[in-house]
Parts: C-alpha cells; structure tokens; sequence
C-alpha cells in the first residue's frame, strides 16, 4: 500500500523490510505517544518513520520505547523526531546503524532517549538543540554533532570516533562510562566511579 501508517496505541511487530508499506509519495509512519513500533532482527529500513512518546505499556512491563530494535538492524530512511517531546528508542541486543536522524515540526527542540543493550550508530548530525539520553550499551557518533544541547549517560558508553561533538550545555554521567573525544563543553559532571575520558 502507498498510505501512511498511524500507531496510536499497542505493539505492532514487523519481520518485512516493507512492511510498512511504500516509502514515497507521503507513505511514511508515525508512531505516536502510547504505540511502539517493534523491528524484527535483521532488517534493513527505508520507510521515513516520526517518533514520539514512550511507547506502548503492558499489564506486566512498562513501556520501553516508542521504537524498539530487536536485533541487528539498519535504517537507512528518515527518522524524525517530534519537536517540543520526547521521542524514545530501545536496543535489546545485536548492532543498530541510524542513517539520518531528522526534525519533525517547525519547533527546534528535541529529546532523544535512547535505552540499549547493544551498539547503535548514529551517522548523521541530530536535529537542532537535541537534548541526548544514553542508557546502556554503547553508541558511537559517525558524523559531526554540533547541536546537542546537553548529554546524559547512565551507564552508557560514548565514543565520537573521529567526529567533532560540540555540546552547548553540560554533560553528566552515572556510576560507570566511557567518553571519547569531547569538545566544547559547558560543564562535565561525571558521578560514581570506573570513568575513562578521552578529550580532544
């Protein structure tokens, strides 16, 4: 199908790179507060998809993420994060690559959280003043990211490889964590202990 596909409430698993349906004329996905978009290991994804919200709830696990990988997967398409929210994305195991992380709406406020027990990549700048969560696992930086307006990890791993991160606000850590290659930041506020800083 070409339409748009609106997740208002619940899970819906997909095991289909197209799935969603076709990725041109408008046909992309929105995800909205209170539905969760679950992707099947091995996945490569072209559909744009707009996330927003916290995801789905069950009766007996609360929600973890609007969009959730359940393994290996890369995303190649857009996906856009809803200004003036929170958008949230949770890796349960295997290796994510994030092409293109784009904003959605006018506003140039933007909040990521991102929950992982993997690796994630995100290989595109984030959108104008994004406010940045890492919780677990590790996320490596492949390209520049000038916008981050402040960067929390709990129990995350960084490393920026080679790419610029300039960071307008502060950053702040919990009990454990590896940063590579900061720049340009306001305040550095590291709490716990076992931290490795590498600052170029």
């Amino acid at each position: 199908f070409t339409g748009q596909t609106i997740i208002e409430g619940g899970i819906i698993d997909i095991t289909n790179t197209n799935a969603l349906g076709a990725s041109t004329n408008g046909g992309d996905t929105e995800i909205r507060d209170g539905g969760t978009l679950r992707v099947a290991a091995g996945l490569t994804m072209f559909e744009k998809v707009i996330i927003g919200g916290i995801g789905a709830s069950t009766p007996l696990n609360p929600p973890i993420g609007a969009l959730i990988f359940l393994g290996n997967a890369t995303y190649t398409g857009d996906l856009a994060l809803k200004s003036n929210g929170i958008s949230t994305m949770s890796v349960l195991a295997g290796a994510v690559t994030l092409s293109s992380i784009v904003p959605e709406g006018s506003n140039s406020t933007h909040t990521l959280r991102i929950t992982s027990a993997g690796t994630v990549a995100i290989n595109s700048p984030l959108p104008i003043v994004t406010h940045l969560a890492l919780t677990g696992g590790t996320t490596n930086f492949g390209a520049d990211q000038p916008n981050l307006a402040d960067l929390t990890l709990t129990g995350a791993d960084l490393d920026s490889g080679a790419s610029a991160m300039a960071i307008i606000g502060s950053v702040s850590s919990g009990a454990s964590a590896t940063i590579s290659r900061l720049r340009g930041l306001g305040s550095l506020n590291l709490k716990g202990t076992d931290h490795v800083v590498n600052v170029a």
